[in-house]
């Protein structure tokens, strides 16, 4: 009985037994088995086959040690991500300043710490061949860079800009305390202009770049306080009926102006048309008796458009001697006596008028003025009464 049970299960055992040449489904077992992309049969993890029986790749966590430096599938590093930033690179090689990648994982002051990595051996394009940071901003002066100046901060408002260029008018920075602005262009008709002084009615600079009725529009400016010609002093222009009278323009001129009184009354001395409807404008109006549209009162026509008469105070100076109307006095007066004679000629001895506005002995006075140069009447040619001793013997009077 007994022989027959250690002989079954003898028999059992051989059957169990997988035959001889085949794997038993263990990685390491030296057979590759379905599921098994590879079966060393050994447990170095480092190699072409990992112990998971996996073949090795570039990511898997695994550092292949088997393959010399330069052999396609070498590995230096492999931590297992496919980040660029940490101590080794998704292409399982040991990061170093140069590769282009910049490293995350360490802090300023760290052994292999990089401020940047731009994967060139260029010095002076802003990252060293140390990947440090240099450029405008380091408090270093660069001249291969273009940098002139470098005050180290970041103001854009001081004597050194952000791009290390010394401030002046035009770069688009304001340089504080010196500029009012700063729009880094050459429009001299916007709001800042080309000497960077803040655009205002009045700089003489017309400004082009606002819409009528946006604050600060400007619809001229000539740059001068006068209000009488083409552009007001609040930059707007010139119209008839603003109230302001324009003295820049000839009266040929389709824009001239005779007056403006700045009403839309046709009822006074000014049109709406600004033309003058009242004594000065060159047309005879009712009630006047002449008009000769100039300021000049000693003329034909008085400036209060009467005609010019001898007796109304204004030598005329507009005829000669000799010529009608001339006037060599006007005392305003009709009296006949006095320096002026009521026909606005120079009181004179011998003009046949005795003045009797002088004391006697004063220049000019008159004892007798008879009109005529005859001595020898009542009256001597100096206007001196005739009398007895004289020398000069009367013929004017009989025995």
């Amino acid at each position: 009985m007994k022989r027959w049970v250690l002989a079954f299960v003898s028999a059992a055992f051989v059957a169990c037994a997988p035959p001889s040449g085949t794997s038993d489904g263990r990685c390491g077992d030296g057979l590759r088995s379905s599921g098994e992309e590879c079966d060393d049969g050994n447990t170095v993890d480092t190699d072409e086959c990992t112990n998971a029986c996996t073949q090795a790749v570039c990511g898997d966590g695994v550092a292949r040690t088997d393959l010399s430096p330069g052999i396609i599938g070498s590995e230096v590093c492999d931590d297992g991500n496919d980040f660029d930033g940490d101590a080794c690179l998704s292409n399982c090689m040991a990061a170093s300043c140069g590769d282009g990648a910049v490293r995350t994982d360490l802090g300023l002051g760290d052994e292999g710490y990089e401020a940047c990595d731009d994967g060139n051996d260029e010095n002076w394009d802003g990252c060293t061949n140390n990947c440090e940071i240099v450029g405008c901003g380091d408090g270093v002066i660069q001249p291969e860079m273009g940098e002139t100046c470098d005050d180290g901060n970041e103001l854009d408002t001081d004597a050194c800009t952000n791009r290390c260029r010394p401030a002046g008018c035009g770069d688009g920075s304001v340089w504080e305390g010196t500029e009012e602005c700063d729009d880094g262009n050459r429009d001299n008709f916007d709001a800042c202009l080309n000497g960077c002084t803040v655009a205002q009615c009045g700089d003489g600079a017309h400004r082009v770049d606002l819409s009528v009725g946006d604050e600060g529009y400007e619809a001229c400016d000539d740059g001068n306080s006068d209000s009488d010609d083409a552009c007001l002093t609040d930059c707007s222009l010139a119209r008839c009926g603003d109230g302001i009278y324009r003295r820049d323009l000839n009266p040929s001129h389709p824009d001239y102006e005779e007056c403006d009184d700045g009403n839309d009354s046709n009822d006074d001395e000014c049109s709406t048309e600004c033309i003058s409807l009242g004594c000065g404008n060159g047309r005879l109006n009712d009630g006047e008796a002449c008009d000769d549209g100039n300021i000049e009162d000693a003329d034909a026509c008085r400036n209060d458009c009467t005609l010019a008469a001898c007796g109304d105070g204004i030598v005329r100076r507009d005829v000669q001697a000799g010529e009608e109307g001339y006037e060599a006095c006007d005392d305003a007066n009709d009296v006949d006596t006095d320096a002026c004679t009521a026909q606005c000629a120079v009181a004179t001895c011998g003009d046949g008028i005795l003045r009797n506005d002088l004391e006697e002995g004063a220049e000019g006075f008159e004892f007798c003025d008879d009109g005529n140069q005859i001595d020898e009447d009542a009256c001597r040619h100096n206007c001196v009464d005739a009398t007895c001793g004289d020398g000069v013997r009367r013929e004017d009077l009989q025995e």
